[in-house]
């Protein structure tokens, strides 16, 4: 395993023990759970990095895991913010993923 480095705010570099795969491992369990409390806004936020709303996830690298919790996390989440509120395209996208 391989570690990520992360630039932040700090001029210093910190190293992730986390491999890209496992790091959207753990994204997706963080947004699942906002996806139970209804927070969909904050569940967009934990997989923001790997997916925008109205695009396709970005899954080049990952483990067949880790995309497979993508895709699934990112159809979930679509599907939600599409039914709380008016979206371009309504749920189409989210049956799309």
């Amino acid at each position: 395993m391989r570690a990520l480095t992360i630039e932040g705010s700090n001029p210093h570099r910190r190293t992730s023990p986390l491999s890209l795969s496992e790091r959207v491992e753990a994204s997706c369990v963080i947004a699942r759970e906002k996806i139970e409390i209804g927070d969909y806004a904050a569940g967009c936020s934990a997989i923001q990095a790997w997916w925008t709303p109205g695009e396709w996830p970005r899954t080049y690298g990952l483990s067949n895991r880790a995309a497979a919790e993508l895709l699934l996390t990112a159809g979930t989440l679509s599907g939600w913010v599409a039914s709380s509120r008016q979206i371009l395209g309504g749920q189409k996208p989210a049956e799309a993923l």
